[in-house]
């Protein structure tokens, strides 16, 4: 039981991310991923950052996927 909520706790990071990368950066256009730490005017350094940020979602997806179907074996 305590590995189940383990893989829901990954997949719904993965999920919420994607769903707010989609949101915040695809449909607000806000590239702010690492604005932290650069300069905000630096539009291509930011579209890295995201999607450094869409890949850490995607493979928080997987690896949450892959727990639930390992859990079902």
């Amino acid at each position: 039981m305590r590995h189940v909520n383990r893989a829901a706790l990954v997949l719904g990071l993965g999920i919420s991310g994607s769903l707010g990368g989609i949101v915040i950066h695809q449909l607000l256009g806000r590239h702010r991923a690492l604005s932290g730490w650069y300069p905000v005017d630096d539009v291509h350094l930011m579209m890295i950052g995201n999607g450094l940020f869409h890949l850490l979602c995607l493979l928080l997806v997987l690896v949450g996927i892959a727990m639930i179907d390992r859990q079902e074996s």
